[in-house]
């Protein structure tokens, strides 16, 4: 239950009520607690219990829209100065949530951020951009809807606030992850998030989409599953992802999902319980398709890495998570993300803290099967990390 409530609390702020407080707990000693005592307190217990559900559950609406029920907001007039300052084609949303943060969340300035690899040289990214006729990016306009691909442990939720915060979603209940459609929620095919039975997608178009999208008044969308259509991106969206190491990318999401047990795996655990986030997740994400995504583990290959490849090609906009995010996201889409919360690892070493120990306890041998494992995701991963490069250059 504990576990349950724990996740539960990951996609909304839940009304607490201290146990001091509630009004059917006798103060006696307990040798001298009635039995109408003991009935008022599972009464009580039983009303939580229906109260718990009933504020977190997801309420979806017609066509499958999720819109959570809580939001509150202030007036920043400081955020609507400093952006329209910088650019007034962009609207901006003067609401701050102020809702009691999560224990994880903390300003993006004081992150510990994952350690990559020397970045590809200009030359070879140049080449690069030869060879596959990369054209530069353009920030989106005024009025575009922003489909964005949230793979989850990869800084969704920074961007999804940060949008919200200059002007998406206006109108809208408050939802940090920005998934309000149903076909949109997580699939990781563990708990919390099975795998749905069938394809969550099925049946939808394009056409749909934006139908949807205008119907509902929603402006920034976050699919944190996998692309739907096959892969074949909407022309009608701006469409965006965000990507960071593979490695601190999963060991980022069984943090999440294990807290302090995280400390016991192994990577024979770890494939045998969470087969889909530990074998080349964004491969599995950006390949297209549910059965694509749903596959085995060790079931993906080459030709699934190509065509992961060319869909990621397809996104007029591809960022690393890295210390000069926030920098990118400013002038990729005019966004000023100051003052938006970023949410760290639970120990205080961050994710390359836990990467660390996983290395000096597993020994260099049990490392790299984790990293064999995902060789498609890393290679993915500098295909990312060209794109933006070659964007920086293009301007």
């Amino acid at each position: 239950m504990h576990q349950i409530i724990h996740a539960w609390s990951r996609h909304v702020v839940l009304l607490k009520w201290p146990a001091t407080e509630c009004p059917f707990i006798s103060k006696e000693p307990k040798e001298t607690v009635s039995r109408p005592s003991f009935m008022r307190l599972l009464l009580w217990v039983l009303l939580q219990a229906i109260r718990t559900l009933a504020v977190t559950k997801q309420w979806y609406g017609p066509n499958g829209t999720d819109f959570p029920r809580h939001v509150t907001v202030e007036v920043d007039a400081n955020a609507r100065s400093a952006i329209q300052g910088l650019n007034d084609s962009f609207p901006v949303d003067t609401r701050r949530i102020v809702d009691e943060p999560d224990s994880t969340v903390v300003d993006i300035e004081n992150i510990v951020f994952d350690e990559l690899p020397p970045s590809p040289s200009d030359e070879d990214v140049y080449k690069f951009m030869r060879l596959n006729a990369i054209t530069p990016p353009q920030p989106p306009k005024q009025g575009d809807l922003v489909y964005f691909l949230h793979v989850s442990k990869s800084a969704g939720s920074f961007f999804c606030e940060c949008g919200m915060k200059n002007g998406k979603n206006l109108g809208l209940d408050h939802f940090p992850n920005c998934h309000y459609l149903l076909q949109d929620r997580p699939l990781w095919g563990t708990f919390p998030f099975p795998l749905a039975q069938q394809d969550p997608h099925m049946g939808r178009t394009c056409s749909s989409d934006v139908a949807q999208f205008r119907q509902h008044g929603i402006t920034l969308e976050g699919n944190e599953n996998f692309l739907p259509h096959e892969g074949k991106l909407c022309p009608e969206f701006y469409s965006a992802i965000m990507l960071r190491s593979p490695i601190h990318r999963l060991v980022s999401h069984l943090v999440w999902i294990l807290g302090d047990k995280v400390w016991g795996v192994t990577p024979d655990r770890i494939f045998a319980e969470y087969p889909i986030l530990s074998d080349n997740f964004y491969v599995r994400s950006l390949r297209g398709g549910y059965g694509s995504y749903k596959r085995p583990f060790g079931a993906l290959g080459h030709d699934d890495l190509q065509h992961a490849k060319h869909n990621l090609r397809q996104f007029k906009q591809v960022l690393i998570v890295d210390a000069d995010l926030s920098k990118r996201v400013l002038y990729n889409f005019g966004w000023s993300c100051a003052g938006i919360p970023g949410k760290r690892s639970k120990f205080s070493a961050g994710t390359e803290g836990v990467l660390k120990f996983f290395k000096e306890r597993w020994g260099e041998g049990l490392y790299q099967q984790l990293v064999h494992q995902n060789k498609l995701d890393m290679e993915l991963f500098e295909e990312a990390r060209k794109l933006q490069r070659a964007s920086e250059l293009s301007r």
